[in-house]
């Protein structure tokens, strides 16, 4: 089955999403500090006029998270301005993607993982 969306189509179901985890969220009781924020790119291209989704494979140099399938992303850095500014940064970094190459289309809600990290999934379209 083949479903024709638009970038527009993605945003706004994006803007529309429901919220996944409660406002009061439980991982706080047992997390020993402020989770440290992150953000990850979850980059869609068109290719043959279907949709797809990048993954990438962790190295086994990194500290956190060896050998996992992953989206672009990281840890945020203390100048940078926003999630959307992590993840495009990040997605330098790790597939040397051109942050002025790629559309924003919204954010999905944080989540907290087990390592700490509270992450912010950024949707983006990539050439």
């Amino acid at each position: 089955m083949v479903i024709d969306l638009t970038e527009s189509d993605i945003s706004h179901r994006l803007a529309t999403a429901p919220l996944i985890l409660p406002v009061d969220d439980p991982s706080a009781v047992w997390m020993p500090a402020s989770p440290r924020p992150a953000a990850v790119l979850i980059p869609f291209l068109q290719v043959k006029g279907q949709w797809h989704i990048l993954f990438t494979r962790r190295t086994d140099t990194v500290a956190d998270h060896k050998g996992q399938v992953a989206f672009p992303g990281g840890r945020a850095d203390p100048g940078d301005l926003s999630p959307e500014f992590t993840a495009l940064r990040e997605a330098e970094e790790e597939i040397g993607l051109n942050p002025a190459n790629v559309s924003i289309l919204g954010c999905l809600q944080e989540l907290p993982t087990i390592t700490n990290y509270s992450i912010t999934p950024v949707v983006g379209v990539m050439p």
